[in-house]
């Protein structure tokens, strides 16, 4: 995909440099808080990684999955509920799920972050920090692999400037970034800004156009974040700044991606694909993990064992042959819907015998998200002597509850989809598996530094 970029400033500065002192080799020093005290990045007696505001734009940091590139030992990774897992040099966490203990701690502005909510956009950010573990001593025991520190940019009282900076390319992508930073006066500023992404999905699904409401074309993005902060210099000696983000995210973005192999004969793989074998193919529908379980079989749901209609399987929208990894096959949209908002605050004081900071964090936001488990159109149900008009009810959300808030009836008690739990209007003949996720969170930090 080829994207074009242009990037514009409010305050233009000219400058001139000699012919000597071009030639002449300087090292840029990078002023880190690994320590949790302001000090040069090369006196940090920790295995460090410090990219500042130049080196994020030179090396197109724009997520947090970027730093795996440059960082040496760290990895990043998704499950397919949208929380992610980091590790360094192989520490971390096995299961990214909320409230699950991190081995990889990841903070903003000094505040840790609760566990597997990663910012998803990175822009306009002073310095990325990345310490290798253990870290427990200065960031407490959830840093035992390591830390991630985001320092965002905060204003300052030099002038009034500000930049844009555009993004666009295929399948309608438009990415902007930017910031405005306003002097109010001698001691007080302001800063602004902002991330707006809107992109079109480039994952077929060849569902489209086969299946009634399903789109043919999904992943797409279409996010916004706006970022205020703002700094008061009360004395020479203490300083308060405060800062509130908003972020909004309603897309069909997929969490994971397709699920492809060569089809095993049986169910009895735990993926239920043939183990070392390349293909372009769906798993086997009885693989009790991620179609459905044998069990059905035995209650006369599905002919227990068959794969096609030769064996007595038949579906109505059959799957075709893929010629493409950004291929897949599915009977439901996906979407993905997440809100959230950051108040953070700190105060710094200068004594003469040293510095004391003390910061306080809120954050709260609610997630809701879709996704098709089995990966495929499931196959036609069979009628049983319990239900012989072979019509399946399907879960669904109660009328006027909202994804957000209220209670879903009583899907977390596994009751839905069966007589008497939330169903849609419409029976169906189908097998259908999807997973729906509706979290609310929020979290109050309080950080004492000295």
């Amino acid at each position: 995909m080829k994207s074009y970029r242009i990037a514009s400033t409010v305050l233009l500065t000219s400058v001139f440099t000699s012919p000597l002192a071009a030639s002449e080799f300087v090292i840029e020093e990078i002023t880190v808080i690994a320590q949790r005290i302001e000090e040069s990045a090369s006196k940090v007696p920790i295995a460090l990684n410090a990219f500042n505001d130049t080196n994020i734009e030179d090396r197109q940091i724009i997520g947090i999955a970027d730093l795996s590139i440059f960082v040496p030992n760290l990895t990043f990774t998704n499950n397919n509920v949208g929380d992610a897992n980091l590790t360094i040099r192989g520490v971390g966490s096995q299961v990214s799920i909320n409230d699950a203990e991190t081995g990889v701690s990841l903070h903003i502005n000094e505040i840790p972050l609760p566990p597997g909510q990663p910012p998803i956009e990175l822009y306009d950010l002073e310095r990325i920090e990345v310490l290798r573990g253990p870290q427990g001593t200065l960031y407490g025991r959830n840093a035992t692999g390591g830390v991630v520190n985001l320092i965002t940019s905060k204003p300052d009282f030099d002038s009034t400037r500000g930049y844009l900076d555009v993004e666009a390319g295929g399948h309608d992508l438009l990415r902007l970034r930017g910031a405005l930073n306003l002097r109010v006066s001698e001691r007080l500023a302001l800063r602004v800004a902002g991330l707006s992404l809107d992109r079109d999905g480039y994952t077929d699904n060849l569902a489209g156009g086969q299946v009634p409401g399903v789109a043919s074309e999904i992943d797409g993005r279409d996010l916004y974040s706006v970022r205020t902060s703002v700094t008061w210099q009360i004395s020479d000696a203490t300083q308060v700044w405060a800062l509130y983000e908003r972020f909004d995210e309603d897309d069909d973005r997929m969490l994971t991606h397709n699920r492809l192999c060569k089809t095993a004969l049986t169910p009895v793989p735990r993926d239920g694909c043939e183990p070392g074998e390349f293909g372009l193919e769906a798993h086997n529908p009885f693989q009790s993990r991620i179609g459905p379980a044998p069990s059905s079989g035995l209650r006369g749901i599905l002919p227990l064992g068959a794969r096609d209609a030769s064996t007595g399987l038949t579906f109505q929208y059959p799957r075709p042959e893929f010629d493409d990894l950004r291929e897949v096959h599915i009977d439901l949209t996906p979407f993905y819907e997440m809100e959230q908002d950051l108040f953070q605050l700190g105060l710094r004081h200068r004594f003469g015998w040293g510095e004391l900071s003390v910061n306080g964090s809120y954050q709260e936001w609610k997630r809701r998200s879709r996704h098709d488990s089995d990966w495929g159109v499931g196959q036609e149900l069979a009628a049983i002597p319990q239900n012989p008009s072979g019509l399946w009810p399907v879960s669904s959300l109660p009328d006027g509850i909202s994804p957000f808030d209220g209670d879903e009836c009583n899907v977390n008690a596994g009751q839905a989809g069966i007589w008497g739990g939330c169903v849609l209007d419409e029976n169906n003949t189908r097998a259908f598996w999807h997973d729906n996720l509706r979290e609310t969170a929020l979290t109050q930090i309080k950080n004492g530094l000295s």
